[in-house]
């Protein structure tokens, strides 16, 4: 199971090389979470998001150097996480248009979440949304995957992992 934390679309050669080369210097501290609500992501996604404590989501926002933060940050504390490897490959994200779709729908950042099924979009007023029992879960590492998305189900293939503690 992996936690989406950024989406990256279309990323090849030296790009990826580099996003690569961030991925396994990064430095990542263990996260405990909640698994929280279940709700349709994007065009055709079943996702599970994810309670983190204040302190947790706020310290996870400014290293993903989410926008909502921004306006809080003192200029060192930004240009310092700007400098680390997560920053910059935050950086290099831009703003995919599938994350501009959801702020703009829902009026903040894509939330942290674990795909777990997706549908064809036209099916989408049929299909349910179940509650789910909340689960205690850790946040161990950062990987790079690369998704691979199919009428038969979707595999993803870690590319770069951050090294484990």
């Amino acid at each position: 199971m992996h936690v989406t934390l950024a989406f990256f679309p279309s990323v090849t050669g030296e790009k990826r090389q580099w996003m690569a080369e961030m991925v396994r210097s990064i430095q990542w501290d263990r996260l405990d979470a909640l698994t929280g609500e279940t709700y349709k992501l994007g065009r055709g996604a079943l996702a599970l998001g994810f309670e983190l404590s204040e302190n947790v989501e706020l310290h996870l926002n400014r290293r993903l150097l989410r926008a909502t933060t921004f306006d809080n940050y003192e200029s060192a504390l930004y240009d310092r996480l700007r400098g680390e490897p997560l920053g910059q490959l935050m950086l290099a994200q831009g703003e995919p248009e599938l994350v501009r779709l959801y702020r703009d729908q829902r009026h903040g950042p894509m939330p942290f979440h674990v795909t777990f099924a997706r549908y064809k979009e036209k099916a989408s007023e049929s299909i349910p949304i179940l509650p789910m029992s909340p689960l205690a879960i850790q946040l161990t590492r950062v990987a790079l995957f690369e998704s691979h998305l199919g009428l038969a189900g979707s595999t993803y293939e870690v590319i770069a992992e951050s090294p484990r503690e």
